[in-house]
């Protein structure tokens, strides 16, 4: 189950997200998070492995911030498989956000889209979450 009561195999039909089978670990060794997921995707491995520290001070973006652009998302999009374009509107508070000090080891995420970040710094946040309203999903027109 997710937080929004529905099982992720429903929300994946429904809303059509692409959410794939996986193992992941997550773990806290004193305010320092490990972080593993694994999956398989025509038999290519699609990893991610990193530890995480975030600051106790919690910020909230500013309107017209990077940070602001990458959390405040109000509209959840999908397609199906013949290309139809659906949105579904969203509500929250803002995010309240942390930053994150990070060492990724292992991230193969983009590699099907044949992109490399192994030479970019990442931008990190962490956060305890909103509680968040989603209306139903719409084909748009």
């Amino acid at each position: 189950m997710s937080r929004t009561g529905l099982p992720i195999k429903s929300q994946k039909k429904w809303y059509r997200l692409p959410y794939y089978p996986a193992q992941i670990s997550f773990r806290n060794d004193d305010q320092i998070f490990h972080c593993k997921s694994v999956r398989k995707n025509n038999n290519a491995q699609i990893a991610f492995r990193g530890t995480l520290r975030h600051s106790q001070e919690v910020i909230f973006a500013n309107t017209g911030t990077l940070d602001h652009w990458l959390t405040e998302r109000y509209c959840l999009y999908s397609t199906d498989s013949n290309g139809t374009i659906y949105c579904g509107e969203i509500h929250h508070g803002p995010w309240p956000l942390q930053k994150v000090d990070i060492d990724i080891e292992v991230n193969t995420l983009f590699s099907p889209f044949n992109i490399d970040l192994s030479n970019k710094e990442p931008i990190s946040h962490f956060s305890k979450g909103v509680d968040s309203l989603i209306w139903n999903i719409k084909k748009l027109h």
